[in-house]
């Protein structure tokens, strides 16, 4: 049995390919297409990522949640494995949920794969810009039943947000718009029928903010919210307009008992200008809240009041 990983952060996959009939050597493999070369793809400490697993091996038909915290670093044959420069022994990887992805829609010749949910340890040792620090090389392999298949290396970096939709549910229901997950103090979703208002606070959901102040055990919820600091928070007020990075307004921002590896960055909406449109009418979203850190940001349209 042979096991190929492709790896996503959300819904934004690495592509791999693999010629079925032929597999085996390394030199068979198709790594990416396309006009330039393949990157590799970043995680942060303690991000929460979705793996998707060709195998030669029964595809799983039916969704194996892990449903007690810590999670289990076994479900449903699988295991994960990290492996790093900066610690001798591989470290595994708790399994938050296995559930079937067929990407095969309109395809005639296509293998369905096994989306793995999964907690990156705050064990990786992100590599620093600007440090001097000797560079970590970090790889992840999957294995099932024992069988293990071909490490996929990372890019170990110290935070890769990614604003949380309902496209990252376990598993994601199919066909259904990827909306952000943006909530009023009463917990209602922000939405064009319940818009956001200037002067209230609001909470966003995300993955990949890193190490927060105190440490926190892979795989669990903290006891209570642990602080995660320099994050910053910045606003557009534009119809339909894409993340930024944002300027030095900083955010509150924690990791929560809501979920494995969830933080929750609260904001205050700011004054709305004069002439800001309403939703609708092709108008999405009239404000984009950006958040970031160290080395990365995300952010999303949400709807507001004029």
């Amino acid at each position: 049995m042979r096991l190929l990983v492709i790896l996503t952060l959300a819904v934004c996959p690495l592509l791999l390919a693999q010629d079925e009939q032929n597999a085996g050597p390394a030199d068979n493999l198709v790594t990416s297409a396309g006009y330039t070369p393949p990157t590799l793809t970043k995680v942060a400490p303690g991000q929460v990522i979705t793996l998707y697993v060709r195998t030669s091996g029964a595809p799983v038909t039916q969704p194996i949640l892990a449903n007690t915290t810590p999670l289990p670093t076994l479900l449903g044959g699988f295991s994960v494995s990290l492996k790093q420069t900066f610690i001798s022994d591989p470290v595994l990887i708790p399994l938050a949920g296995i559930y079937p992805s067929d990407p095969c829609s309109g395809v005639a010749s296509c293998t369905p794969l096994t989306a793995i949910l999964v907690q990156i340890p705050f064990e990786l040792v992100p590599n620093v810009p600007g440090s001097r620090m000797p560079f970590n090389f970090a790889a992840v392999t999957v294995s099932r039943n024992g069988v293990a298949g071909d490490p996929l290396p990372l890019q170990a970096v110290p935070d890769n947000i990614h604003v949380i939709t309902s496209c990252d549910a376990l598993p994601p229901a199919p066909g259904t718009p990827c909306t952000p997950i943006f909530r009023h103090a009463d917990g209602s979703l922000v939405s064009a029928s319940n818009p956001a208002k200037s002067g209230e606070v609001l909470s966003m959901a995300a993955f990949g903010l890193g190490y927060p102040v105190f440490s926190i055990a892979t795989g669990d919820l903290p006891r209570a919210p642990v602080t995660t600091d320099g994050v910053y928070v910045g606003f557009d007020f534009r119809p339909n307009t894409p993340a930024a990075k944002p300027g030095k307004n900083p955010a509150s921002a924690a990791i929560t008992r809501d979920g494995v590896g969830l933080y929750q960055i609260n904001f205050l909406v700011p004054a709305i200008p004069e002439g800001t449109p309403a939703c609708g009418n092709g108008v999405a979203s009239n404000l984009t809240v950006s958040i970031g850190r160290t080395s990365s940001f995300d952010g999303a349209g949400i709807c507001v009041q004029p």
